[in-house]
């Protein structure tokens, strides 16, 4: 054997976050204190493995595909590495299923087929995007029609590209996406958030290997991220955003804006599944003695915890979320030391004073990091590179982020997003970095160049103001 299982009884002596990586010890924990997660398991940091070896352990798990593959640091590095989901999604117009279900089996492997060759192969993500848009314009109240002609036109970008032929047989998937989570360790963005967070280059990532649950599986089915603590002001309660019907990456990709975890917990369909992610959250607490930030998926009513890790949150949150739990005896004064040092802001950015009463509202968005900010616009990396070489504060403008755009943010003065919700990508690493961020600004329109709301246009240079407290965008007339 070569790898550990997931879901344990008791953690091994020699099982340690340095070992199988932060993810995979926290889901051993997790499953320890009788939380669901799903099956799986994870070949340790830096141990060499084959694709033989590789397969054998899939079939001495048991495991049923689809699967998902994941990193795993010693040290969590959100977003910076690869996952790869839903390698053996198959479909077939054939196949003798329902609506539902020939919808649900055509849209994991579209994801499969574009997360392979985005992640794997490096075909350019937009072709991808541009045949979605068009689908999603044409076929809207048909969704399986709409599928397989993403599909087709998919499969399509596939045999224009130099590598001509999508990877069909799961073996061959799997082993691909093992190789390209290992590797992306050193990718470029891995390395630069790594050296700026002060992170050793030594060591590398696991690969976990699990099942999949399905959030996009039926109406009774969905995907979210949730704080233990609001991570703005470290008021205890649920924090965070639900998409009903919904895979993990468009939540945390933030292409859609979700509903809030309280709308979601008040909601007849997943109240069942508020009250126990209330109670799972809980122990969580008790244990790891730490705001925490927990991914979990619903399907068909069943929930499930995908993720726990200490939370990236402000400076204020962590001093109140400490005293709290010293407070109440479930945390060391040494210990809430140590968890409002790592929080505190490790860059600053210069500031612009401007006269109030020339500001003009554009609306609002989501608030999601806390502060009040001025900044010219900037709507590419290559302008906000410029304006950061001049020594101008800028606000980052775009309809999402992506783990690419970790550098551009971290020099910025703030961000701006048309989409996405309070725990995207967006929204935690602007806020691991003390950055007052808005997003979900769905009004928004964004080119490299400009962004528009209604009849106004602001171009790159215009100067905005943001507020991430209260989600207001106003534009210097």
């Amino acid at each position: 054997m070569i790898s550990y299982p997931l879901k344990v009884e008791s953690i091994n002596t020699e099982v340690t976050p340095e070992t199988v990586g932060n993810k995979a010890y926290n889901l051993m924990a997790m499953s320890t204190l009788g939380l669901p997660v799903p099956n799986g398991f994870v070949i340790p940091i830096n141990a060499p493995f084959s694709k033989e070896e590789l397969i054998s352990e899939f079939k001495i798990y048991n495991l049923q595909l689809p699967v998902s593959v994941r990193s795993g640091a010693a040290i969590s590095m959100p977003g910076m590495m690869d996952t790869i989901l839903n390698i053996g999604s198959t479909y077939s117009k054939d196949d003798e299923y329902s609506e539902l279900e020939l919808a649900f089996k055509s849209d994991c492997y579209l994801r499969l087929i574009e997360s392979i060759g985005c992640s794997i192969f490096n075909l350019d993500n937009s072709e991808f995007r541009k045949i979605e848009k068009a689908a999603h314009d044409f076929y809207i109240d048909d969704p399986v029609s709409m599928n397989e002609k993403i599909i087709e036109r998919y499969l399509d970008v596939w045999s224009e590209s130099e590598w001509q032929e999508f990877p069909e047989d799961w073996e061959e998937q799997l082993w691909l996406a093992a190789l390209a989570v290992r590797d992306s360790w050193n990718s470029q963005r891995a390395i630069e958030y790594r050296e700026a967070e002060g992170i050793s280059h030594d060591g590398g990532t696991a690969i976990l290997v699990q099942e999949m649950v399905f959030g996009n599986f039926n109406e009774r089915s969905g995907t979210g991220v949730v704080f233990s603590h609001n991570p703005n002001t470290g008021k205890p309660g649920l924090y965070g955003d639900f998409l009903p019907f919904a895979q993990g990456e468009d939540i945390v990709g933030g292409t859609k804006v979700p509903m809030s975890i309280d709308s979601m917990v008040n909601n007849d369909l997943f109240k069942k599944n508020g009250k126990e992610l209330k109670s799972y959250i809980g122990k969580l607490l008790r244990h790891f003695k730490s705001i925490q930030d927990v991914e979990f998926t619903i399907e068909d009513g069943t929930l499930y915890i995908l993720q726990t890790r200490n939370g990236k949150c402000s400076p204020k949150a962590s001093v109140r979320s400490a005293l709290s739990m010293v407070n109440n005896g479930s945390m060391s004064i040494s210990e809430a030391t140590d968890m409002v040092m790592a929080s505190l802001p490790k860059s600053n950015t210069p500031k612009i004073a401007i006269d109030e009463n020339m500001l003009v509202r554009l609306g609002f968005g989501i608030g999601v990091a806390e502060g009040e900010v001025v900044g010219v616009v900037a709507c590419s990396r290559n302008f906000a590179d410029e304006m950061r070489k001049q020594g101008k504060p800028y606000i980052f403008c775009a309809e999402i982020t992506s783990p690419n755009d970790t550098e551009v943010m971290r020099h910025s003065a703030g961000v701006l997003t048309a989409k996405g919700g309070r725990l995207s990508h967006a929204a935690v690493l602007a806020r691991s970095m003390s950055k007052p961020t808005v997003v979900g600004f769905e009004s928004m329109k964004v080119s490299t160049d400009q962004f528009t709301v209604d009849e106004d246009t602001i171009k790159n240079g215009d100067m905005i103001k943001i507020d991430g407290t209260t989600g207001a965008i106003h534009y210097l007339a």
